[in-house]
């Protein structure tokens, strides 16, 4: 199944520093990948207003995405 990022998934004291990619903002964005990059992404992509779809092959990957 796809796990879809929520604005819940971004807290920002976790993340300081972050870069909001505006550029997709109110448009559906995929993730392939759910590694240290991907999830950074899925989360900058999010916090940018993007509706982000993420997938990742290991269940870890999608665990540590629901997390």
């Amino acid at each position: 199944s796809v796990v879809r990022a929520t604005p819940r998934d971004c807290e920002l004291g976790k993340l300081q520093n972050m870069i909001r990619i505006t550029t997709f903002a109110g448009r559906r964005v995929a993730v392939f990948g759910l590694g240290g990059s991907g999830l950074a992404a899925a989360h900058s992509l999010r916090e940018g207003e993007a509706t982000v779809d993420c997938w990742d092959d290991g269940a870890a990957g999608r665990a540590a995405a629901q997390a």
